[in-house]
């Protein structure tokens, strides 16, 4: 099934349940086979324009940048200009940034479009299931520190990311770093939160 995966899984009784928010959300049940297929060409859709919209934004951020001429730190440290300055990533990340809640919502709308006429359920997502699991055998010591070490590293490629020397490899290493070790600082917090929530 591949990326159905994400989206479909199979109950105790066969059948299949449909998870429009992920890990984040419950079932709903899906009739047959062949509504199933609609549901994911109508993912795929969403998918292809979605990523269309993100490349739009992260376009018309980089316009707006340089079009209205406004003036960012672009410097090295020995006052020379990077191939890749930060005011080049300035005006695509704000763009990417401005377009998060517009897919937020446009999202939701395509979930309340697909969702409608199905039965919803109370079954959670096996993941989701899994990392309540996960937390409950390990220590909340462990996932303390583990918390701690993905949130200073998280703020540390922020910070080289503004400060450090705007080249190419930095600029690529400190997005990476914020991006994984912002999902890591996630789901280790969600897992602390499960753990203190059940004391």
């Amino acid at each position: 099934m591949g990326q159905e995966d994400k989206f479909f899984k199979k109950n105790e009784e066969g059948k299949y349940l449909f998870f429009p928010w992920g890990a984040f959300g419950q079932g709903y049940l899906v009739e047959d086979e062949n509504s199933k297929k609609q549901i994911f060409k109508s993912v795929q859709k969403f998918r292809k324009l979605s990523f269309l919209g993100l490349i739009l934004f992260a376009i018309a951020g980089k316009a707006i940048v340089y079009f209205l001429e406004i003036e960012l730190p672009t410097e090295n440290t020995d006052g020379r200009y990077g191939r890749f300055s930060i005011k080049f990533w300035y005006g695509i990340i704000a763009g990417i940034i401005l377009y998060i809640p517009v897919f937020l919502f446009l999202y939701s709308r395509w979930v309340k479009k697909n969702i409608k006429g199905l039965f919803k359920t109370y079954e959670k997502n096996p993941i989701l299931e899994k990392l309540k699991e996960k937390s409950k055998a390990e220590k909340l010591s462990k996932l303390i520190m583990l918390e701690l070490v993905c949130l200073v590293i998280f703020f540390w490629s922020g910070l080289s990311l503004i400060k450090g020397e705007q080249t190419f490899v930095n600029i690529s290493m400190g997005l990476l770093g914020i991006v994984f070790f912002g999902i890591g600082a996630g789901i280790f917090g969600y897992q602390i939160f499960l753990k203190i929530k059940k004391k």
